[in-house]
């Protein structure tokens, strides 16, 4: 939380100005150290829970697979993360993920559609998850202001943080409390409403640990992840 206030005071414009939320760079709804994935041509039409879409563009891409824009036969626009993996524990990671996000429902935290999980060859899985697709990112608009010489407003930086605060306070009231881990301004969009949308729980746990119980060093490596 400190790296996003610090990152933001050093950053006039609105929120909306930032165009289609993701650039090359960005790792937004990204998680999971899945292998690298082939990417799927604009045109393409893959199917989710007996829902046809059809590829628009990459919206973002790394070492965790790859982000698109899509749409579905009526025109709406979604964010399809495609990934890869190799292995059980990463398969078990993006796994955990969607059951995270499908089990949250809030305007400040990213909005679940569908997924699939593919065994495409033995021990090959592709992973599919389906969100809302979100216009803008926090990321960009600083790039864009720090281009220009400017910087966020204090009521900006406030309103910012109201909302992530928003969406942190409902992972931690869950039943079992979820820990996000990775709270940066790469993982903060901006929806049509110019709410910030907290995205990627590729680092998130539930996990519960006691020193006395699990040990000091485990305990420690889980707070550093």
């Amino acid at each position: 939380m400190r790296k996003i206030l610090a990152l933001l005071s050093h950053g006039d414009a609105d929120f909306g100005a930032a165009q289609h939320g993701f650039s090359s760079a960005d790792n937004s709804l990204c998680g999971g150290s899945g292998s690298s994935s082939s990417s799927l041509l604009p045109g393409k039409q893959v199917s989710i829970d007996n829902h046809r879409y059809t590829i628009d563009a990459i919206i973002a891409e790394g070492g965790f697979g790859i982000v698109y824009q899509v749409h579905s036969p009526d025109g709406s626009q979604f964010a399809l993360k495609r990934t890869l993996v190799n292995n059980a524990a990463d398969l078990a990671s993006m796994k955990r993920e969607i059951t995270i996000v499908s089990s949250l429902m809030h305007k400040n935290i990213i909005s679940y559609v569908a997924s699939k999980v593919t065994e495409k060859e033995p021990e090959i899985h592709e992973i599919m998850l389906l969100t809302a697709y979100y216009p803008g990112s926090i990321s960009q608009v600083l790039a864009e202001r720090q281009h220009k010489g400017l910087r966020f407003l204090e009521v900006e930086v406030l309103r910012i943080l109201a909302d992530v605060c928003e969406a942190v306070s409902r992972l931690h009231h869950c039943e079992t409390p979820i820990i996000h881990r990775d709270l940066k301004i790469e993982n903060l969009l901006i929806d049509s409403r110019k709410n910030i949308v907290l995205c990627d729980f590729g680092s998130a746990t539930s996990r519960i640990l006691h020193p006395a119980k699990h040990g000091t060093l485990r305990c420690q490596e889980e707070i550093e992840k």
